[in-house]
């Protein structure tokens, strides 16, 4: 008898497969029975040390921003009350799991006639509730204020013991503390605060909403329990009164029972504080039914983590386990006769669709088939052969076509003539474009109209973009930017404006994706000014009277966050033969064979030697020391180079 090709496979393969599949399901359901009980203990012992991790890694987000608010601090040249309080809502609003942040200063540091100052944001109500601690709450730095002396006495980033933070907060609370320094010295201390009773609802530990999980501090205090009244108690005096309550019901007569129980429970919690990991099998002080606890440390804060489990419930799992797995393996021989229906039907369909393109050839049409995958290795080899016959008609088309484009549009975009402007010299170079299209920059002039003889002292706009975007997606990205950056920069628009604008058009198109580096830059001949807008990595160095200094500028790049508001202008004052070099972070970041980076001090080194010489010389001798440096890695890199120049 005469089979298709897909009945063949169909009787040959389905039937055997059936066959040994059910007995394979059904031996392997069997000992998954046997071994459930075997494994329970470990496995609940893994799942204590993930739920920690998962409880770590809830405090993470507290602990970073307190962190990046000290760093904020330490870094921010002006400091105003109201710039705080922003800080600090802004971090509040954005964290749901932060119920409070403060900025609490040494005395005398914020102003020297004032004492103490710490503005604290919390809160309240559903409501963001501005206070200052000192005026409105307490002295922190009394001493009886765990998470300010321990923060100034160490000099360290800690977490408090739980307390209740009655003056401020209002509720019993733990506190990250960093403290953060100005010259050297010791400013202050940046917190941000969990409240305890709300950290059931907050952390999402899957599975475990219903049972018992406890966290106990370093000290033995209770921070998370599954009954919230318990919260901020010591776990010791916790197990002396179950123990007291359950002596006064059952008498006696239960006493050494009760004891034991007790005695295990405090060994429980001594392993627990000293940072251990494991399990232990107990009895409930209030009745006679066993369970188990399993324990592991939180590393990251010196807390502990423990989840108790009834045996009673531990076998509902392994008889709940074993169901499941006769529900799985049932659904997993269904899908399987599913699959192989399928593949036959596939493996028909192609032999099918190879034989009516042999057929079309043969009428010699050349037309290549689409681009289908194939998971069968012959036929895609058969079907790739047939479509190089098929595309010897068709070689014209390849993708050095959206290279070309891509470079078209940069090339239209790059400034097509020598830019002169009286008393500066102004070059520029660049790489790009060769096989990526990342990186473009403009040179406009921006002043008002004015009489010919005078348009060589109006001022000038630089724009430097380098993209983790390539090829024509990056190419019209950058175009729309410049447009962006021409647009608003001859409608007068401020540096900022223009930044804040490219960043919305960039976060309001979801198909743009990939940060983008920015530099901007606005020279003021008349009054000799050069300012500047710096995001990313983009390299800016100023040289005057053989001094240097890099503006290195904002570390986020556009497309990075939301908003930029906030931004700072850079103005650099221009003396006769100063210097201004804008780059892009492939220069200083260019790696020679041993992956030692070109850098800053390379830079200044070829500066300090040539500076004497015109901006073109200063061009082709970074271009040259970039190719000895970099030998055969040069062309790897995209890499932009504006040198400005007062005569």
């Amino acid at each position: 008898m005469k089979l298709s090709f897909r009945k063949a496979i169909l009787i040959y393969t389905l039937v055997p497969i059936i066959i040994l599949f059910s007995l394979f399901a059904i031996n392997n359901m069997f000992m998954i029975k046997r071994e459930a009980l075997l494994r329970i203990e470990n496995h609940m012992t893994d799942l204590a040390i993930s739920y920690a991790g998962i409880f770590d890694g809830f405090l993470k987000p507290i602990e970073g921003a307190a962190i990046i608010n000290a760093s904020l601090i330490e870094e921010s040249d002006v400091l105003t009350e109201d710039n705080i309080y922003r800080l600090l809502e802004l971090q509040v609003e954005n964290n749901p799991i932060i119920y409070g942040a403060a900025i609490a200063f040494m005395p005398h540091q914020f102003l020297s006639e004032r004492r103490l100052f710490a503005p604290y944001v919390y809160r309240n109500n559903g409501k963001i509730t501005r206070m200052d601690i000192a005026e409105q709450g307490y002295d922190y730095s009394d001493g009886d204020w765990g998470w300010w002396s321990r923060a100034v006495v160490t000099g360290k980033a800690v977490w408090s013991e739980p307390y209740f933070d009655k003056g401020a907060g209002n509720v019993l609370m733990s506190t990250y503390a960093v403290p953060f320094y100005k010259d050297n010295k010791l400013w202050g201390v940046a917190t941000a605060d969990i409240a305890l009773n709300k950290i059931s609802k907050q952390i999402h530990i899957p599975g475990v909403r219903n049972q018992e999980i406890m966290v106990l501090s370093s000290i033995g205090k209770i921070v998370l329990h599954h009954d919230e009244d318990e919260i901020g108690k010591l776990v010791d005096d916790l197990i002396e009164e179950k123990f007291q309550a359950a002596l006064l019901i059952t008498g006696t007569g239960q006493k050494e029972r009760l004891i034991a129980s007790r005695t295990k429970l405090n060994n429980l919690v001594g392993s627990m504080l000293a940072g251990k990991m494991g399990a232990a099998n107990l009895k409930y002080l209030d009745n006679d039914d066993s369970y188990w606890s399993f324990y592991a440390p939180i590393r990251s804060v010196g807390w502990s983590f423990s989840i108790g489990v009834r045996e009673s419930d531990i076998f509902k799992i392994v008889y709940e386990q074993f169901w499941f797995s006769v529900l799985f393996f049932c659904l997993l021989l269904v899908l399987t006769i599913i699959a192989i229906v399928l593949v036959s039907g596939k493996f028909s369909r192609s032999l099918g669709g190879l034989i009516k393109r042999c057929e079309r050839i043969e009428r010699l049409n050349f037309q290549p088939a689409g681009n289908k995958l194939e998971n069968i290795d012959e036929i895609l080899q058969l079907s790739h052969t047939l479509n190089s016959l098929c595309l010897v008609l068709d070689s014209h088309y390849s993708i050095k076509e959206d290279v070309r484009i891509a470079e078209a549009i940069r090339q239209h975009a790059l400034p097509q003539e020598k830019i002169n402007v009286a008393g500066y010299q102004i070059e520029f170079w660049s790489n790009a474009g060769r096989n990526n299209c990342g990186e473009i920059f403009d040179i406009v002039p921006c002043g008002l109209a004015q009489a010919e003889e005078q348009q060589e002292q109006e001022n000038m706009a630089f724009l430097l973009l380098d993209d983790t975007d390539s090829g024509i997606d990056a190419a019209v990205k950058n175009g729309q930017l410049r447009a962006i950056f021409r647009a608003m920069i001859k409608q007068g628009h401020s540096l900022p404006d223009i930044a804040e604008q490219m960043n919305s058009y960039l976060i309001a198109d979801m198909n743009l994706n990939g940060s983008v580096q920015l530099s901007l830059g606005l020279l003021e001949p008349a009054n000799g000014s050069f300012s500047l807008l710096n995001l990313g990595q983009n390299g800016v160095l100023h040289y005057s009277r053989q001094q240097f200094r890099q503006y290195k500028g904002y570390q986020q790049a556009l497309a990075a966050q939301k908003s930029l508001s906030g931004l700072q202008v850079n103005n650099i004052a221009l003396q006769r033969e100063d210097i201004i070099i804008l780059c892009s972070d492939g220069v200083l970041g260019a790696q020679n064979e041993q992956r030692e980076q070109f850098g800053i001090q390379s830079l200044e080194r070829l500066v300090q030697q040539q500076y004497e010489q015109s901006a073109d010389v200063l061009i082709e001798c970074l271009q040259d020391e970039l190719e000895a440096f970099t030998a055969d890695a040069y062309l790897q890199t995209e890499r932009s180079i504006i040198v400005i120049k007062k005569c």
